[in-house]
C-alpha cells in the first residue's frame, strides 16, 4: 500500500512537470550486490547495510553461533531519481530533486520502496535556500569515501538523511551553511526506542553551521552541530517531565587531489550521534526515586575516516576508518540509549578495485571490520576487550541511465 501510494504521488510529480513545461532529468542505476561475511555482523537490511562484526554468543556448549559466515544476494540497492528545473522564483532560480530507493524503511520493508531525497532548492547565486529532505549537512557527498558498500563508511563517519531548512551564503570560494534538521529515517534511540518522537516533543531542530572552501580541485569545510531531545514526557512515576538531554558535535572534512590520486579526509566529534549511524548515545546519570524524573548526559565518539582512489575507467581504492567510545561525563544511574555501548573501538580497511565502461560498472571490495568489545564501567566506557573480526567480499555490478 505504502509503495503504490509512492508511486502514485511520484506519476502526479512527473505529470505536473510536464503540464507546467518543467526541464526533468532522469537518473539511477540497476544494482546488483553480492556480499559474503566471514562472521555474523551488526547491520541493516537483511545485512545489506554493514556497521561491524557481531560479539561472541555461545551456545549451551560453549560453540560462538556468531562465528558462522554468511552469503547474500540483492537488488535492494537499484535507484532512481528526477532533476527539475523551472521558471524563477522572486527572482531565484527553482529546482526540485526526488531519489528513491528499494531498501525498504525498516527490516519488515526489504524491497520496499523509499525516499531518499525531496527537496526545493531556490539559488539567488549569492544566497540558496534548500528546504526537503537531503544529506545530513554533517556528511558531505564530495568529501565522502567511494566505498562499494552501502554504507558509505559507516559508523566511522556521520551518515545519514534529514527534512531541513537549509540556508547558504556563496562569498567568493567561500560557503556559509546554516541548516535547521529534524530526524526521520535516520533517529535517535530513547525510551520508546528508536524514534524521532524525542525531537518532534522537544520542539527544537537540530542547529548546524558549516564552512566551506574550495579553490581548483581543493574542497574543505567543517562545522558545528548543536542537538537537543526530550526522552520523555511522563516518568515511571505518571509525573510530567521536561528533562533534556543536550550534545555538541564538530566535523571536518577535505578533498585533495595530489596528481592522479584523490584523498579525502573526515573527522567528527561529540556526543549522542547513533542518529547519524555512529556508536554512542546518551545516558540516564540522574534519577529521582520519589518523581522518577531522569537527567541524561551524552556519550561521546570520536571517528577518522580516510579514502584514497586512483584512476577513472579503472579504479582502485582505499578506505581507513576508526571509532573510538570516549564514555560520558557522568557517572550513569540508569539506562543507555543509542548504538553498542560495549564497543571501545573498532576499525576498518577496504581496499577496491573497479571497473566502468560506458554506463556499466562491475566493482569488488574486500572490507575488513573488527571490533573490541568489552565491560562497559560506570561512565560507559569499556574495558577488558577482546575484538572480534569480519571480512565482508562485496561484488556488485551497476547500469547507469
Amino acid at each position: 500500500m505504502k509503495t503504490s501510494t509512492t508511486l502514485f504521488l511520484f506519476l502526479i510529480l512527473v505529470q505536473s512537470a510536464f503540464t507546467q513545461s518543467l526541464d526533468i532529468q532522469w537518473y539511477g542505476y540497476v544494482h546488483y550486490g553480492a556480499t559474503f561475511d566471514s562472521r555474523q555482523i551488526v547491520a541493516f537490511r537483511e545485512n545489506h547495510f554493514l556497521l561491524y562484526p557481531a560479539p561472541q554468543r555461545l551456545d549451551k556448549d560453549g560453540k560462538d553461533i556468531n562465528a558462522e559466515p554468511q552469503l547474500n544476494f540483492a537488488v535492494l540497492q537499484t535507484r532512481f531519481g528526477s532533476r527539475l528545473s523551472g521558471p524563477e522564483f522572486i527572482g531565484a532560480k527553482s529546482s526540485a530533486l526526488m531519489e528513491a530507493e528499494f531498501l525498504g524503511n525498516s527490516e519488515s520493508d526489504v524491497n520496499g520502496l523509499r525516499i531518499r531525497h525531496a527537496y526545493v532548492n531556490l539559488d539567488w547565486k549569492d544566497f540558496e535556500l534548500l528546504v526537503g529532505q537531503a544529506w545530513t549537512v554533517l556528511y558531505q557527498p564530495e568529501a565522502a569515501p567511494q566505498v562499494v558498500a552501502s554504507n558509505g563508511g559507516a559508523p566511522f563517519l556521520p551518515f545519514g538523511r534529514h527534512p531541513q531548512i537549509r540556508f547558504t551564503a556563496n562569498v567568493d570560494k567561500v560557503k556559509l551553511i546554516a541548516a535547521l534538521q529534524m530526524q526521520r529515517d535516520y533517529s535517535s534511540s530513547g525510551p520508546l526506542g528508536t524514534s524521532n518522537v524525542y525531537m518532534r516533543n522537544g520542539l527544537l531542530p537540530e542547529l548546524i553551521f558549516q564552512i566551506q572552501y574550495r579553490s581548483g580541485g581543493l574542497f574543505l569545510g567543517g562545522g558545528a552541530e548543536y542537538k537537543s531531545l526530550r526522552p520523555r514526557q511522563t516518568t515511571t512515576k505518571n509525573i510530567v517531565t521536561t528533562e533534556r538531554v543536550n550534545s555538541y558535535a564538530f566535523n571536518g572534512y577535505v578533498k585533495l587531489p595530489i596528481g592522479d590520486v584523490t584523498a579525502r579526509l573526515n573527522a567528527a566529534y561529540g556526543g549522542n550521534m547513533s542518529d547519524v549511524t555512529m556508536i554512542g548515545g546518551y545516558a540516564v546519570t540522574g534519577l529521582d526515586t520519589v518523581t522518577g524524573i531522569e537527567t541524561y548526559s551524552p556519550v561521546k565518539t570520536l571517528s577518522l575516516a580516510a579514502d584514497l582512489s586512483y584512476g577513472k575507467e579503472l579504479e582502485l581504492g582505499l578506505f581507513f576508518g576508526y571509532t573510538k567510545n570516549l564514555g560520558a561525563d557522568e557517572n550513569y544511574a540508569g539506562a543507555f540509549f543509542g548504538r553498542n555501548n560495549d564497543i571501545d573501538a573498532a576499525f576498518r580497511i577496504s581496499p577496491r578495485i573497479q571497473l566502468s565502461q560506458g554506463k556499466t560498472r562491475f566493482s569488488l571490495e574486500l572490507e575488513h571490520t573488527s571490533a573490541a568489545y568489552g565491560t562497559t564501567d560506570s561512565q560507559g566506557k569499556v574495558s577488558n576487550t577482546k575484538q572480534y573480526a569480519n571480512t565482508r567480499v562485496n561484488f556488485a555490478a551497476y547500469y547507469f541511465f
